[in-house]
């Protein structure tokens, strides 16, 4: 009897020390969870009560602290509310391998004012490119209305001379939330450059997973010279403390037509075959912003398919909120 006494009592008590720590944890992240809601509770009342310091040094408890979604979009509309005013510059260079015609580099220079009307959000922006044979500037409006806590949207209005850039351009994209950190994306993209015309559909499906933000996305049209233009990317994002601060890598083949700084290859150029990779990452110093990518195309240079050439990417930006 007392054998088997001590072989059970053996035999049990890892198993219940196994369970105490799964409670204790249970428990504990259970406990830990309402401690951060109750943190951003504070925050939101501080905020509405018009007592904006007092809200971000009570924000500032969470910055190592592990949050879920929907605790990190509370955060992130929080952050916006407390500094409702943005300005960046940002500065992309543009390298190209022998292969290619060109063999001088581009460079872009943009600046931006960005106001956050609570949840919604407006920016205004202009881009400077000098590619040695000729300059251009284009001019933006971007606007990120949120409808409510599922659906929220994208519209840019964009306008120039003419050259390389559109000389007119709207685009318009809506995002909903699916739950269990699925969201899905549907939009339009419509640019007039000064021969071509070029409408274009987008589809793109997100999943948050943990401090990972994996996003598809997909660009259809229009058709020219025969071939369907289309654009197919894969952007994996790491965050960091928050939902400011994040590491990207994404991968590609064609070019989209958001990247208004190269869409002007597609112009010249609808049936080229392009695949791309790029990094980078952002960073938030208390109300300053750093952040920096570098990347590589390989592109088609013929419709042959027999001579192909690289481009480099460098890009940087700087922000700073008040």
């Amino acid at each position: 009897m007392n054998k088997q006494f001590f072989r059970f009592r053996n035999s049990i008590f890892p198993l219940a020390i196994l369970l105490l720590f799964f409670i204790s944890a249970v428990t504990y992240s259970q406990d830990s969870s309402i401690d951060i809601n109750t943190t951003l509770d504070v925050a939101e009342e501080y905020i509405t009560a018009n007592k904006k310091e007092m809200a971000k040094e009570k924000v500032r408890s969470l910055k190592e602290r592990i949050l879920d979604d929907w605790q990190l979009y509370r955060l992130q509309q929080i952050l916006k509310r407390i500094s409702s005013n943005q300005i960046g510059v940002n500065y992309e260079l543009i390298s190209f391998t022998k292969d290619f015609p060109v063999h001088k580099s581009w460079n872009s220079v943009s600046a931006e004012y960005q106001h956050y009307f609570g949840a919604n959000s407006v920016a205004g922006r202009i881009t400077y490119s000098d590619r040695f044979i000729n300059d251009g500037v284009l001019y933006e409006l971007d606007t990120y209305p949120v409808f409510s806590k599922k659906l929220y949207g994208n519209a840019v209005l964009s306008f120039s001379e003419g050259g390389f850039y559109q000389r007119f351009g709207t685009s318009a994209s809506l995002f909903y939330s699916l739950g269990n950190g699925y969201e899905v994306e549907g939009g339009i993209r419509y640019l007039n450059y000064e021969q071509d015309n070029f409408l274009s559909t987008s589809l793109g499906l997100t999943k948050y997973v943990g401090s990972f933000y994996l996003n598809a996305r997909a660009s259809f049209g229009p058709k020219k010279d025969d071939r369907f233009i289309q654009n197919y990317q894969v952007t994996t994002r790491y965050y960091f403390s928050n939902a400011a601060d994040f590491a990207y890598v994404r991968i590609g083949t064609g070019i989209s037509p958001d990247d208004v700084n190269r869409f002007s290859q597609v112009v010249n150029n609808p049936s080229l075959k392009a695949y791309y990779v790029s990094t980078g990452f952002r960073k938030w110093f208390k109300d300053f912003s750093l952040g920096a990518g570098i990347g590589y195309l390989t592109e088609e240079l013929n419709n042959n398919n027999n001579m192909k050439g690289g481009q480099f990417t460098f890009s940087t930006q700087l922000r700073y909120r008040f």
